[in-house]
């Protein structure tokens, strides 16, 4: 197994963790980044976009990606309606998990565009609920 490969596998199992910090936002935008530097030629843009997505989020959230997963921890089990302020601004609970949902679908969008570089099969399919992720499949081989 080379790097990238067992990178994906990584990839793979935090995703599909379903314990209670898990799937972990930071730990597959960092595998991401990994798989990106793995490459012997670097491309710059996703790193790029990976380093926005580390300080920003996204252009409408304009924070660090590490303070909406905490956020989503710190009140986990208080309801996907509950309010909370984050930098001066109103989120619920289930805005933040669709945040986080896009920046998986940004992150999967890239590691699927580097494992098809290297013929490695990799299908990241939701089931659509977007408080819920699951329902990926890998085949590495």
């Amino acid at each position: 197994m080379n790097m990238v490969e067992y990178l994906l596998a990584m990839y793979y199992s935090v995703l599909t963790a379903n314990d209670f910090f898990n799937p972990n936002y930071t730990d597959l935008m960092q595998i991401t980044r990994s798989l990106i530097l793995a490459e012997g030629e670097v491309k710059q843009n996703l790193l790029d976009e990976i380093n926005y997505i580390e300080k920003y989020t996204t252009k409408d959230v304009m924070m660090p990606l590490s303070v909406i997963e905490l956020a989503i921890a710190v009140n986990k089990g208080k309801g996907t309606q509950y309010e909370l302020t984050l930098h001066d601004k109103q989120f619920t609970i289930s805005e933040l998990h669709r945040i986080c949902n896009e920046v998986i679908s940004q992150l999967c969008r890239i590691v699927i565009s580097i494992a098809r570089r290297y013929s490695i099969e990799v299908q990241f399919r939701s089931d659509g609920d977007s408080s819920k992720i699951q329902n990926y499949d890998l085949k590495i081989g």
